[in-house]
């Protein structure tokens, strides 16, 4: 039979085994927290800039912020980004302006929106979308790969470097649309 050290170097094998599956699976469920920390702080930071766009962005006469110094945000669909928006919106909504986060479908006048948030992947949906759209005055934003390359005025891209936030602006869909990006946002984008 086995001795009592014999026993116990086997005791203590088992355990560092527990203890480094245990640690394996606490370092997984402290990333996947700082992932949803990080994914939450992501979508702030999208929500912010969205509603600052009006700051930044020239419509022509009788687009963007009205006389009553309303403006609407559409968000085609439902998407996580909808609460923080609505949140940026709300803080926002002072001085005079107001601003108004809905959730739209295709079915709806999208040309009622000053800024139409197209949350898709899909190029399909997107093209579908922007034919819809025309050479209307509303500021199109996405967080798709590629998609300012398709058409679409603002897109944020996560810098492989640093893993933040960044965006790009297609200047060319937003003058088809008469709209023109202050000086200021464009030296902090990458521009298409």
């Amino acid at each position: 039979g086995a001795t009592g050290s014999e026993h116990s170097a086997a005791r203590n094998v088992i355990m560092l085994r527990g203890a480094r599956i245990t640690l394996v699976g606490l370092t997984t469920v402290l990333v996947g927290l700082l992932s949803l920390a990080q994914a939450e702080e992501d979508l702030t930071f999208k929500a912010g800039f969205i509603v600052k766009l009006f700051d930044y962005v020239q419509w022509p006469a009788g687009s963007g912020i009205d006389s009553n110094g309303s403006a609407v945000i559409g968000v085609l669909g439902d998407c996580a980004l909808v609460a923080p928006l609505k949140a940026a919106a709300s803080e926002s909504s002072t001085g005079g302006k107001q601003l108004t986060v809905k959730i739209v479908s295709m079915t709806d006048p999208l040309t009622d929106c000053d800024i139409l948030v197209i949350p898709t992947t899909d190029k399909t949906e997107l093209a579908q979308t922007l034919k819809k759209l025309g050479t209307a005055p509303v500021v199109t934003v996405s967080d798709c790969t590629g998609f300012a390359g398709f058409g679409v005025m603002v897109n944020f891209f996560k810098d492989d470097a640093s893993g933040k936030v960044k965006f790009e602006i297609n200047t060319l869909a937003a003058g088809d649309a008469k709209l023109k990006f202050s000086s200021q946002i464009l030296k902090l984008a990458r521009v298409i």
